[in-house]
Parts: C-alpha cells; structure tokens; sequence
C-alpha cells in the first residue's frame, strides 16, 4: 500500500448503523469504488475508511482505548446482537490481513443499492447492510 487510507469523523467508529460496508484486498479496487462512490454524488465525508492496525486502533473492538462510555456501547450491541459482535470479530481479521474497510452511509434503499453496486463492481468482500441491531449481507453480483 502506497499510503494508510484510514479516516472515520470521530475519535471513535462506533457500530455501523445505516451504513453499506465491505473490504477491499488492494488499493487499486479500493480507489477505484472510492472514485465511482464521488461521480455518483455520495459524500466522502461521512466514510468510515480503515486499514491496519491505525484502523483497528479506531475500531477499539472492546471500547478500552475511548473510555468508559465506548465500553458501554460495546458491551451492549455484543450482549444484543450476535451478528453485530461476528462483523466486528470479522472486520478486524480482514484489517489484520491487510484489507481495506469501507463504510459509508446509506440510510434508504436507492444508495444501498447503488452503493452496492459500485462496491460489487470494484471487487468489494463481505457487501453489507448494518441496520439497527440486524445486519444484511449482499451477495456477488458480478
């Protein structure tokens, strides 16, 4: 990788709610979904983006890294959702083998699905909706 792509709005991601997200194996498939993601009008400023251990860092899967309240909100969205706890298990073991994590908001059906698209076409893993406390897997298309 020519550069860490890492950038979420807060000190902190907090679960993924109304948002489609996947992982990228290379950059080129990455820069590519961001560039199609730009010409379809969505804003790069709500993405959640991140790679390696800075994006596991911002991830902090238990909350231990942003205090008490992180902790919290960890411990609840685990003991609620099962599905919620394996996406989070599953995002750090990609971003662990070297994948690049993409969120990005999409709160009504029309941007999933041209989200969906977009990420399926840059060659996306693991395309997914996270709802409130459910999450919806997408299937390849391409």
């Amino acid at each position: 990788m020519s550069c860490n792509h890492t950038k979420f709005p807060a000190h902190f991601v907090p679960y993924e709610t109304n948002r489609i997200t996947c992982d990228f194996e290379n950059e080129s498939d990455y820069l590519q979904a961001m560039e199609s993601l730009k010409i379809e009008g969505f804003d790069d400023n709500g993405f959640y983006i991140l790679q390696g251990t800075e994006g596991i860092r911002a991830l902090d899967p238990t909350g231990t890294e942003h205090g008490l309240l992180a902790m919290i909100k960890r411990k609840i969205h685990a003991m609620i959702s099962e599905a919620e706890e394996h996406s989070i298990e599953d995002m750090i073991e990609d971003l662990e083998n070297g994948m690049i994590h993409l969120s990005v908001p999409a709160a009504h059906k029309n941007q999933r699905d041209i989200a969906h698209k977009i990420m399926d076409d840059a060659n996306g893993q693991k395309i997914k909706f996270m709802g409130m406390f459910y999450v919806e897997t997408y299937s390849r298309v391409s």
